[in-house]
């Protein structure tokens, strides 16, 4: 069962991608009586692989005859993240200019005025290459890191915010460090593609659009919505699924590979609650908790970091479905079981011929794909 977050909003977590067609069928399969039968439905997915998939099994499966395969796929709009700013009100521009072609053109127009050209050509082996590796930098900075961003809008040099000493519940201190001198340059250089670019930068641009929801004055372009498949909601996408949940019933099914360690970081994560987005620093040495095998702490730090973030917004999603406990398993079957039953890893005794998990370490990406070939 999914868990409501105020308004029309309902989050709910599975264990891996092949358990988001059953709530996908029934969301499909479900409408209200007072819903125009030619509505469209809108959905949501992390990439197109996912889309292909996906609909393969919803044209089996939506309005089949029970035991049959005679379902239809009719009348639903699947694309990707970026929709959710279409349905927010997004007038889909034939050029976006803070795409990453354009911003990498915008970012070379601007590079030859910043005193740190020649040594970023250099290092990056000539201008366009650095332009683009700065553009996707830029680029990463505007989904993950939003709130710099804003602040970069305002003139002010300071990095991602930090969290502070707790104030109150639900209330924190919020810290933004300055930059270090040695990265001046990316806020500077920043600064003056914004003024090339001339729009406002897609953080700001999407706290336009939640102002303009929360208020009214935005209407939503589709009359529900549903996210699948992805792993994590990031901070600039989390309020503005919040604020079409004020019009319309948004549901989102996240993909967290391990029930056990999110009970287990279940309290962490709710005690963010008020934080809006910021967490505390990853530390730059790998931190293994008590308990948990040092392999899974590490793999899975991005799902821990992706469920405190939630837990900011005041989310924090249940499980629907569960996978079942095999009696006998091989190396693979059992590492896959200890992610979403035993983080400790406990031993067991394979037998010597189960190759179901092989590790191989190369000295460069070629060599890796050679392995690779070889091992296939």
């Amino acid at each position: 069962m999914a868990e409501e977050f105020g308004g029309g909003l309902r989050v709910s977590y599975v264990e891996n991608l092949s358990q988001i067609v059953q709530p996908v069928v029934s969301y499909l399969n479900s409408s209200s009586p007072q819903r125009d039968i030619f509505a469209q439905d809108t959905i949501v997915v992390p990439n197109a692989g996912v889309r292909a998939w996906l609909l393969q099994h919803i044209a089996t499966k939506v309005g089949a005859t029970p035991g049959e395969v005679d379902g239809i796929y009719a009348n639903i709009n699947v694309g990707y993240v970026g929709m959710i700013r279409q349905l927010a009100g997004h007038s889909r521009e034939l050029a976006d200019p803070w795409d990453i072609d354009s911003l990498t053109f915008a970012v070379l127009d601007c590079l030859a005025h910043v005193p740190e050209a020649s040594v970023l050509a250099l290092r990056y082996g000539g201008m366009l290459r650095a332009a683009r590796a700065i553009a996707d930098t830029f680029d990463v900075y505007h989904a993950r890191r939003p709130q710099m961003i804003d602040a970069w809008e305002k003139g002010l040099a300071v990095l991602a915010p930090e969290l502070g000493n707790k104030i109150s519940e639900g209330e924190w201190e919020i810290v933004q460090p300055s930059l270090d001198t040695q990265d001046l340059w990316q806020f500077n250089l920043w600064t003056k593609v914004r003024a090339h670019i001339g729009v406002p930068s897609p953080p700001a641009h999407i706290n336009q659009l939640v102002s303009g929801l929360m208020n009214g004055s935005i209407t939503p372009d589709a009359d529900r919505l549903l996210i699948v498949g992805l792993q994590a909601l990031d901070g600039r996408t989390i309020p503005l699924v919040q604020a079409l949940s004020k019009s319309i019933p948004v549901d989102v099914v996240l993909v967290h590979p391990s029930p056990a360690l999110a009970r287990r970081w279940q309290p962490e994560a709710l005690a963010m609650n008020g934080a809006l987005g910021a967490t505390p620093i990853r530390p730059k040495d790998a931190v293994v908790e008590e308990g948990v095998h040092p392999l899974l702490s590490t793999w899975l730090q991005g799902s821990r970091e992706a469920q405190i973030v939630l837990g900011t917004y005041g989310i924090q999603p249940a499980f629907v479905g569960a996978t079942e406990i095999a009696p006998v398993r091989t190396r693979l079957q059992h590492l896959q079981h200890c992610v979403l039953h035993e983080p400790h890893v406990p031993a067991q005794l394979v037998t010597e011929n189960d190759l179901s998990l092989q590790i191989h370490r190369t000295h460069e990406l070629t060599r890796q794909v050679e392995v690779l070939h070889d091992a296939l």
